[in-house]
């Protein structure tokens, strides 16, 4: 079992926005994921910016730090809105992001940031979750 506590930081969660907002936007449009990291424009990047901050600090307010207790079967979040347990069949992909990783489940998405695990506790999730991870290559120029 991984446990890990998370406060979640408004630049990690607007990164995370910037990086996988257009590659959701070319797998909504085309129905598969590419295979690099790709920029956002410049007027997404101001949209993230604004919505994305709004976003967070509404999320922050509603969950606030969150225990993640992750297994081979299962991850548990506790939260301010209580327990939530997701089996591993529920999520849809594992992004690998600049700043940790964001799990896609058909309701949205959970972000756990790298600097939350230790060096052993992200291999042994990346053990766990092999077979969902989605990785992209360096960013385009």
């Amino acid at each position: 079992m991984i446990t890990i506590n998370v406060e979640y930081e408004a630049s990690e969660y607007r990164n995370t926005l910037r990086e996988f907002v257009p590659v959701m936007w070319v797998n909504r449009k085309t129905g598969h994921w590419p295979d690099k990291k790709l920029k956002a424009s410049f007027w997404t990047k101001i949209m993230i910016y604004c919505l994305g901050s709004v976003a967070f600090f509404w999320k922050l307010r509603k969950v606030g730090s969150c225990i993640f207790h992750i297994n081979e079967t299962e991850i548990t979040r506790e939260s301010k809105l209580g327990k939530k347990t997701i089996s591993w069949d529920e999520v849809l992909n594992i992004h690998v992001m600049s700043s940790g990783y964001l799990l896609e489940i058909s309701q949205g998405a959970m972000p756990l940031p790298y600097r939350c695990f230790s060096g052993h506790q992200k291999n042994e999730f990346e053990k766990m979750v092999f077979s969902k991870l989605r990785t992209y290559e360096s960013e385009e120029s």
